[in-house]
């Protein structure tokens, strides 16, 4: 069963969610609290903040997610966008 290894309720917190994939099914994976850097390589969106890194903490599993796709914060999300519309990007991490 996976789920949440951590706080991810303060929208201002740098924090994330990997795949299930990633999460190997788990609840409290082997990847929770580990820091990621995610760099911000672009969209084919208009999303802004193209080249922008961050570092946040796995705080939790996206289960509907797929691969390498890295579910962020609110406050992790603004940070790398430069505040920009919910969307999509290309990321490097």
């Amino acid at each position: 069963m996976a789920g949440s290894c951590g706080d991810w309720n303060n929208n201002d917190s740098f924090v994330c969610a990997l795949s299930n994939e990633w999460m190997h099914g788990e609840y409290k994976a082997s990847e929770c609290g580990r820091l990621i850097e995610v760099t911000h390589m672009g969209s084919d969106y208009g999303v802004g903040g193209e080249g922008n890194t961050i570092i946040v903490k796995v705080q939790d599993t996206c289960e509907d997610c797929d691969g390498d796709h890295v579910d962020l914060s609110m406050g992790a999300w603004d940070a790398l966008t430069d505040g920009a519309p919910w969307g999509q990007i290309y990321t490097e991490w």
